[in-house]
């Protein structure tokens, strides 16, 4: 009888001893978690501030370049990547250096392409992912009609970086590429966007 008892005794045990590391192993890894968030969000925000500071450095490039001729634009920013109910709490932060001007011919959208693209392509910090592509081929730079130039890159922490030379109707979006510019002035728009999905509002 003392031999059933003590071996009940034992399965009881063994039952209690499974039952706390089902429990206790959730809640360890809770614990881990929360200790190490501090030191996710310190490295995201780290990456981040490093994209900010190589992005700057491109951007005072172009402004260098501009030698007062031209006005570059700058600007980083973090959108929620849901709003509402639905937000998942992160974010997408991204950096834009932008020149908007108005032009007369087609010379001149290519003129301002071959004048920031170079300082664009050129820098250390990005790694080209595809070429130089131009919408309309034969219409970029050589007929006054809307059309793009663009190309893509990745930076040193992977983050998307993208360049564009666009020529436009002012004001109005969205009109097909190879229509003529109405009103012998048109809209030209450089970018240079990085843009990453981010842990928090690094940039507020």
């Amino acid at each position: 009888m003392e031999k059933i008892v003590k071996k009940q005794t034992s399965i009881l045990k063994r039952i209690l001893i499974i039952i706390g590391i089902i429990i206790a192993v959730p809640i360890i890894g809770l614990i881990i978690l929360l200790l190490m968030q501090p030191i996710i969000d310190g490295i995201d925000h780290s990456k981040f501030i490093s994209l900010q500071n190589q992005s700057r450095l491109i951007y005072n490039d172009l402004q260098k370049a501009a030698a007062g001729a031209d006005n570059w634009q700058y600007e980083a920013k973090c959108s929620p990547d849901r709003a509402g109910d639905w937000s998942t709490g992160s974010y997408y932060c991204s950096t834009t250096s932008s020149l908007r001007l108005s032009i007369t011919s087609a010379n001149q959208i290519e003129a301002l392409h071959d004048k920031y693209f170079s300082i664009i392509d050129g820098s250390k910090s990005l790694k080209p992912i595809d070429n130089l592509s131009k919408v309309q081929p034969s219409q970029f730079g050589a007929q006054f009609v809307i059309s793009t130039a663009g190309r893509q890159y990745k930076t040193t922490d992977g983050y998307t970086c993208t360049y564009s030379a666009e020529l436009g109707q002012p004001n109005e979006p969205g009109i097909p590429y190879g229509t003529p510019i109405s009103g012998n002035v048109g809209q030209a728009t450089l970018m240079f966007d990085c843009t990453g999905k981010a842990k928090g509002d690094w940039y507020k």
